[in-house]
């Protein structure tokens, strides 16, 4: 009975508090910082899903997870429990930001549509005076995949529609302030022939134009202003396409036949159940461990978080540029940071379209031949998505550590641009209409300048045997999977490895005067 309750006190209850204290303060920073004051345009994904999957982690093995290890459990079962209290996290956390997307904002009723811009900025409208002007439709299609193994292949048609305030306006050519934007989608294999798709979408399309014909668009609850979605993207490129849209008359509203009261009330009550089973399942986990046998003295005396805090300061002195490799770290933290912003601004994670990566900056051929010249070093610190970024930023701080004390801050750059660069050259070469991102080319190029001081004996004792058959391993199985798998830059990834030792070559006499230097300057006199 003793060991239950020092369970509850110093194990579940400091989880209750964690989970209440991290859904209130998360759900609080959201609503008043994306919805009240709409500081940046956020995805609504990456707040309604992605961060809330994230954060949690940070707070559970700060606060948490030194408590679970004085039970008495293996490495695998600490991390098992760990991973059952993000979830129960999470999870209820999840829910409360989907509600807060549905539910927050007030309800506005405008006699026109042309007062949307005299009033406060809302979610919600109603409409006393409304007519929809048909003529003057804009459409867009959109198609992506998605699943586990992209198995599905979903069409989205976006239309919109002028709203104008009686039939007079239409025929006036009236400006309108606002659109009513209608969206249908539909799911079909990914493994269908093109012909087959190109079918269901001719079908899908006509059955969407029967629909809209024969709806009554005047017709709803209330209109809701949407969020940074996929969906308001699609209604501003289906704006485009219509006559009347004149470049600045961009609102969007979609219909809502559901009554306003009953918005989000599913979900609301969706958090507490969520939380109680997670927190539930939880607690029955706790009552089978046994506590450690020295479980009461590291309570008494909180000796716990010992392994924590050591942990932290050790990864406070790899993360904080030094002197040894501030390249390295200055380089990881580019592209973590353009990889969040593109993230931030809802275009994936964990992967991006080509388009997008365009925009941002990606190397391509034709664009580069006009005189785009600044996409081979922009595309080095772009990358395709989370586990192209993950194995890339592996790979730079694996051999960064290495050489970055060795070569310096000056000459790690130097290197690295410089691999990068005519890397990104090779692959416009060999590759006509390919777009390329990622720093592959240039931590190629690091790991051969490695070789080429390790094979002319300029570091033959500062490195093991181990790291270098890790090296090879590094570099083998990414020109194997170059060759057996498509979408993988390899003509990059040889160039770089060959830039890379050539510039090894030339930094070996240097290095090994200024190590001779060294040690003459260390060698007792007399």
């Amino acid at each position: 009975m003793r060991a239950l309750v020092v369970k509850l006190r110093h194990i579940y209850l400091p989880f209750f508090v964690i989970a209440q204290g991290f859904i209130s303060i998360y759900t609080f920073l959201d609503w008043l910082l994306f919805i009240k004051l709409d500081i940046l345009p956020v995805h609504e994904e990456v707040l309604t899903f992605w961060l809330p999957c994230f954060f949690p982690f940070l707070p559970v093995w700060y606060w948490l997870v030194p408590r679970i290890k004085l039970l008495k459990l293996s490495e695998n079962a600490v991390f098992a429990y760990w991973g059952a209290a993000v979830i129960a996290i999470s999870t209820p956390t999840i829910v409360a930001q989907n509600w807060l997307y549905k539910s927050a904002g007030e309800l506005i009723e405008l006699e026109s549509i042309h007062e949307i811009s005299t009033v406060e900025k809302t979610k919600f409208y109603i409409l006393k005076k409304i007519h929809i002007g048909r003529a003057d439709i804009g459409r867009h299609t959109v198609f992506d995949t998605g699943g586990k193994n992209n198995e599905r292949f979903t069409m989205h048609l976006y239309f919109v529609f002028p709203i104008l305030e009686d039939p007079a306006s239409a025929l006036r050519r009236e400006t309108s302030p606002a659109w009513l934007g209608i969206e249908y989608s539909k799911a079909i294999d990914n493994r269908w022939s093109n012909v087959k798709k190109d079918e269901a979408y001719r079908a899908f399309a006509k059955d969407c134009h029967e629909k809209i014909l024969a709806r009554n668009l005047a017709q709803f609850e209330y209109l809701e202003r949407p969020g940074y979605t996929p969906a308001a993207d699609g209604f501003q490129n289906a704006l485009k396409k219509s006559p009347r849209f004149k470049g600045k008359n961009n609102i969007v509203l979609i219909p809502r036949e559901t009554p306003f009261i009953e918005r989000g009330a599913s979900s609301f009550r969706w958090i507490f159940y969520s939380f109680s089973i997670g927190s539930g399942i939880w607690f029955i986990m706790l009552l089978f461990p046994k506590m450690g046998k020295d479980a009461m003295t590291q309570i008494r005396y909180r000796s716990y978080t010992k392994d924590r805090d050591s942990f932290l300061r050790n990864a406070v002195s790899v993360v904080r540029p030094s002197k040894n490799y501030p390249a390295t770290l200055i380089i990881l933290y580019i592209n973590i940071l353009l990889f969040a912003a593109m993230v931030a601004c809802g275009l994936g994670f964990l992967s991006f379209n080509a388009c997008d990566l365009l925009a941002w900056g990606a190397n391509f051929r034709p664009l580069v031949a006009e005189g785009e010249g600044w996409r081979l070093l922009t595309s080095m610190f772009l990358h395709g998505g989370f586990i192209h970024l993950f194995g890339n930023m592996y790979g730079l701080i694996f051999i960064g550590l290495f050489l970055g004390p060795m070569l310096g801050g000056a000459r790690f750059w130097i290197a690295y641009l410089l691999s990068g660069i005519l890397a990104g050259c090779a692959s416009n070469w060999w590759n006509e209409d390919i777009v390329s991102v990622g720093a592959s080319g240039a931590i190629f190029g690091m790991y051969g300048l490695f070789l080429a001081l390790r094979l002319t004996k300029t570091v033959v004792h500062e490195l093991g045997t181990a790291v270098l058959v890790s090296i090879f391993v590094f570099v083998g199985l990414n020109l194997l999977f170059g060759f057996t798998r498509s979408g993988i830059d390899n003509a990059g990834h040889i160039a770089g490895l060959l830039v890379g030792f050539a510039i090894g070559l030339i930094y070996c006499p240097l290095l090994r005067r200024e190590g001779a230097k060294i040690d003459s300057e260390e060698k007792p006199s007399g």
